[in-house]
């Protein structure tokens, strides 16, 4: 993002309602704002740094971050609004304006109910990165260890993936097809069981999204992923291949999983090695 206003700043979360009102948050409580022309320097009324964001209209979005911090957008102005919680805020996500969770590092799920923020129950009794929801009576929280917290409407429930290290994003499509990102390039996918998919990289992935039949994993390194959001066959494709020279030198069709921009596509229904794209 370039900012022309000479401050230099680690972004963490973006969202926008449409092409003309994109937002993007982070270091020191920093928010700017893209008006379809150009990014500008909007007030947060905070310095603590932001990690995640998300709305519902041009006039309704919430930022979390540090010491339990939230920040809310009315249209006008941004402004903190007391949770409760001196944890660090990781992720957020709500079915509407009244209805909005949020996650957080070692402590409590939170949820607002267009009043007040109020502390759940997660059934995770660790840190969790990762927030979606298919509907408001389904709701998934994913992070340390390859935990899962689950909403159903009238609590929250625990499980595991199998996953073996932290999950750090997860996106679904309804709420029996699932997927969940994490360390070491651990990709997960729901669909009435968990079942490990071979992501082909060993790069830390952050955050999944999909639309138009494929699903995206985003990561370490420049690490884009690809693949089909159905009829993924779960086998072991081994790691991928560098199709140039790396900037350590590595050279081209190293057997290297860390290589930089390594990426992978979906090809006969799997993951597969392919060059940059």
């Amino acid at each position: 993002i370039s900012v022309n206003d000479g401050v230099q700043t680690r972004f963490n979360g973006i969202w926008g309602s449409g092409p003309s009102d994109v937002w993007a948050v982070g270091a020191s409580g920093r928010i700017v704002h893209w008006n379809g022309a150009a990014w500008a320097s909007v007030a947060s009324g905070t310095s603590n740094e932001l990690f995640a964001i998300w709305g519902t209209s041009s006039t309704n979005a919430w930022d979390v971050g540090q010491s339990g911090t939230t920040v809310r957008w009315n249209g006008v102005s941004w402004a903190t609004v007391p949770t409760g919680t001196y944890r660090d805020l990781t992720a957020v996500w709500g079915s509407g304006p009244n209805s909005i969770w949020a996650v957080s590092s070692y402590g409590p799920i939170l949820h607002w109910d267009g009043t007040v923020w109020t502390s759940q129950i997660g059934g995770v009794n660790a840190s969790l990165f990762g927030l979606w929801g298919s509907a408001n009576n389904d709701v998934w929280a994913v992070g340390y260890g390859g935990g899962v917290a689950r909403w159903n409407g009238a609590s929250w429930t625990a499980s595991q993936t199998t996953a073996t290290g932290d999950l750090k994003g997860v996106w679904g499509t309804s709420s029996g097809d699932v997927w969940a990102v994490g360390t070491r390039g651990q990709l997960v996918h729901w669909t009435g069981v968990w079942q490990t998919v071979n992501s082909g990289t060993s790069n830390d992935l952050y955050g999944v999204w999909g639309a138009g039949g494929q699903v995206w994993a985003a990561g370490d390194l420049g690490t884009i992923l690809r693949g089909p959001l159905r009829g993924c066959r779960h086998e072991d494709l081994g790691p991928p291949r560098c199709t140039s020279p790396t900037p350590t030198g590595r050279p081209a069709g190293s057997r290297r999983a860390w290589c930089d921009h390594s990426c992978l596509r979906a090809a006969a229904a799997r993951w597969k090695p392919c060059a940059w794209f």
